[in-house]
């Protein structure tokens, strides 16, 4: 696996969601996106809407 470094942003939106903005190193365009985090146990999850259920959700790896 090829490690790839990169800086940028991150911030919640007043409606909740999580936004990054990531500046990967040798690429052309940035990494933009947000989405709605739930939790469920121990892991925690992103979504286009509030209500997960509505849409794709995908796998989050959060960790300090």
């Amino acid at each position: 696996q090829r490690r790839v470094n990169g800086s940028g942003r991150w911030n919640v939106t007043p409606q909740g969601q999580y936004c990054v903005d990531i500046k990967w190193d040798g690429a052309s365009a940035n990494e933009a996106w947000c989405c709605f985090v739930f939790r469920r146990g121990d892991e925690f999850f992103g979504a286009p809407s509030d209500a997960p259920q509505s849409g794709h959700v995908h796998r989050l790896a959060i960790r300090r």
